[in-house]
């Protein structure tokens, strides 16, 4: 199944999308074996807010993209607002064996940045995400409080059975148009 989602700002439809793949995802085992592919664009096509509603989830992707903040930053906002992002989507796959192909539009191919890292361990904390706000005078704007953030899966046991690989990325096709 697929459905045709929007990007650089979530909408309804990828909301029900995601709703709806993560509902077919219950009561895996070691046994199982989940495929993830994560491309560009994963932050906004692939979305579960943990407690604001579209319309706010909206308008802080809105605020993030004319801020002028980094892509890392704006990931990290995202992560914490979000059960699937900064290794939800791990946790939630968790205990069955996940092996994630990933196709970076990220410089550096920083994996927990791509798509905001749904299958990384974050090393980044809720507190973050507010300072980000707050550099660039978003968070009384948006009136977020702490309460709407959360904080990413820490544990490692939900990354053991997890593997991350890079298969393609700006640097590929740099390399490809070079040769």
């Amino acid at each position: 199944e697929f459905t045709v989602g929007t990007h650089p700002l979530p909408s309804e439809d990828n909301l029900s999308f995601t709703k709806k793949t993560i509902e077919k995802l219950v009561n895996l085992t070691e046994k199982d074996l989940v495929i993830v592919v994560i491309a560009g664009g994963g932050s906004a096509l692939f979305e579960s807010p943990y407690k604001i509603n579209l319309e706010k989830l909206i308008e802080v992707n809105k605020s993030l993209l004319l801020s002028g903040a980094t892509i890392t930053e704006m990931n990290i906002v995202r992560k914490h607002l979000s059960l699937l992002k900064g290794g939800g989507l791990a946790k939630l796959l968790y205990p069955s064996n996940v092996v994630s192909v990933i196709a970076s539009d990220v410089p550096g191919n920083d994996a927990s940045v791509i798509a905001s890292g749904p299958t990384i361990e974050d090393e980044t904390i809720k507190g973050e995400a507010l300072q980000i706000l707050q550099k660039y005078n978003l968070l009384d704007k948006l009136n977020l409080s702490p309460d709407d953030f959360l904080e990413t899966p820490k544990e490692n046991k939900y990354f053991e059975n997890t593997s991350n690989i890079i298969l393609l990325s700006n640097q590929t096709a740099l390399n490809a148009m070079k040769e």
